[in-house]
């Protein structure tokens, strides 16, 4: 079976891992805002972007999240971050996806929170659900 065969499920895994890997070759970045790792460049433009996505956007979504899109079209992946504290990466294609949660002890996982929210992530999110309320 090759790539264009496998389903998000049997994928998933090893993007994670590429991921995971990525990220982790920006831990060891003295200035992440200055110094580029090879075959990825600066921090600042490895993922496309960081949002809110707000509850109801999508069929069946309960809940708000906040979005680090780190490749769109078909193949997409993203990793997700919920107000509980839950982080996921999906891996998604065409009518297809697959789901991971990830481990939030994991020091990769910390270092991307940190980045993504300065340690602020509680009062982030509420002033995003305060803004949801007032819509």
């Amino acid at each position: 079976m090759n790539e264009q065969q496998k389903t998000c499920e049997q994928l998933i895994d090893s993007r994670l891992k590429d991921r995971a890997n990525d990220i982790k070759k920006y831990m060891e970045v003295a200035d992440i805002w200055e110094d580029a790792v090879e075959d990825l460049g600066l921090w600042e433009s490895y993922g496309l972007c960081f949002d809110y996505v707000e509850k109801d956007t999508f069929d069946n979504q309960e809940e708000g999240y906040f979005r680090y899109q780190l490749s769109w079209g078909g193949p997409s992946d993203e990793i997700n971050f919920y107000r509980d504290g839950r982080i996921e990466y999906r891996y998604k294609d065409w009518f297809d996806g697959a789901v991971r949660e990830l481990d939030t002890t994991e020091d990769w996982v910390q270092w991307l929170d940190d980045m993504l929210f300065y340690g602020e992530k509680e009062s982030i999110f509420e002033e995003k659900e305060l803004e949801e309320c007032t819509m």
